[in-house]
């Protein structure tokens, strides 16, 4: 995954729509929390989230998921009181996972006990941050089904501006193979092209290296079947969102998956 010099932007009306339906719940107190991207470098950049609690006193466990869904590392965090909010650095928990891509999952100890979270990926270099949605789930880490048929996830590559975008996948699924999507852009043309997934939970899409893509296809979405990428499972579940960069501005933004 390429990475960036990021910072939060108000808005870039150039290249940011509204939302209608995102992929994924978001936003909502429950017995879990998970963090569908997560990532450090060992130095500056750090995936950091704030998890709150109103119910306590609670045990709170986490744990994280390497790109193809392998639990490789966990702990618990305490807090002490009733109403309490912890802070948690991935870089501080990293271990030997840093410069790899995955996702964290946070349960609470008891389903009494609901937990909220947000999550940021930092680069303390420049002091700045973008925003990562964060999805609850049960007690046992599943964000459950979601009866979706398509996802539509934003790009944006424009030369001029010095744009690139990652589309970010996680699937409750076996995702790995090539999966036709079809390319719209701002123009008012489409084709249909395949992305080809290398990890079964966790992918990140550079849409300038998907085969084929014509030059001129600089801003747009894609659309993807869900079950098509999830043939797999009766009930798929896709969390999809892009960060969209430039460096001419030297910002990027976060963008929310649409479903359908």
């Amino acid at each position: 995954m390429n990475r960036v010099r990021i910072a939060l932007l108000s808005a870039i009306m150039v290249f940011i729509c509204a939302a209608n339906v995102r992929a994924g719940n978001i936003g909502t107190y429950s017995v879990g929390q998970l963090v569908p991207l997560v990532y450090t470098d060992g130095g500056s950049i750090d995936t950091v989230v704030g998890i709150t609690v109103t119910n306590g006193p609670a045990l709170i466990n986490w744990n994280f998921y390497d790109a193809d869904g392998r639990n490789v590392a966990g702990g618990q965090l305490q807090v002490p009181t009733r109403t309490g909010f912890i802070p948690f650095s991935w870089e501080a928990n990293a271990q030997k996972f840093t410069n790899e891509d995955g996702y964290l999952i946070f349960t609470s100890s008891t389903a009494t006990i609901p937990i909220a979270a947000n999550a940021l990926y930092v680069d303390s270099a420049s002091g700045d941050a973008v925003f990562i949605p964060v999805t609850p789930t049960d007690i046992k880490g599943s964000p459950g089904s979601l009866t979706v048929a398509y996802v539509d996830t934003r790009y944006w590559i424009d030369p001029e501006y010095q744009a690139s975008t990652q589309m970010v996948y996680w699937t409750n699924c076996d995702a790995t193979g090539s999966h036709m999507a079809t390319f719209y852009s701002d123009n008012g043309e489409y084709k249909d092209l395949f992305m080809n997934f290398t990890n079964k939970s966790l992918n990140v899409v550079d849409p300038s290296s998907v085969q084929d893509i014509p030059s001129y296809f600089i801003n747009g979405f894609n659309m993807m079947s869900a079950t098509g990428l999830c043939a797999s499972v009766k009930n798929p579940y896709v969390i999809a969102f892009s960060l969209v960069s430039s460096n001419k501005m030297k910002a990027t933004q976060t963008l929310l998956g649409e479903i359908r």
